[in-house]
């Protein structure tokens, strides 16, 4: 085994003993907090937007933003899946 392969084999035993464990009574707060955070994201985000600064920005950036969503959701979905079963 080399070097590089046994380094990063430490680094993630490590992080993976640091990761508190999600139990059934800290997965609510969890589930709360992201939904949270992700909520107040999204209204920053829309909150400087309107259809004059969209029309200036053009097309090709959100086209990137469209095919990021779905690669990020089809990701997500893919690894919950996995997961799961």
């Amino acid at each position: 085994m080399s070097y590089s392969i046994a380094r990063k084999n430490r680094t993630i035993g490590a992080t993976a003993s640091i990761a508190p464990p999600l139990n059934v009574a800290t997965s609510p707060v969890v589930t709360k907090v992201s939904e949270a955070g992700l909520t107040l994201t999204l209204f920053l985000i829309g909150a400087g937007l309107s259809q004059r600064m969209l029309r200036a920005v053009g097309w090709k950036p959100m086209l990137q933003g469209v095919v990021l969503w779905i690669f990020i959701s089809a990701t997500s979905l893919g690894v919950i899946i996995l997961v799961v079963h």
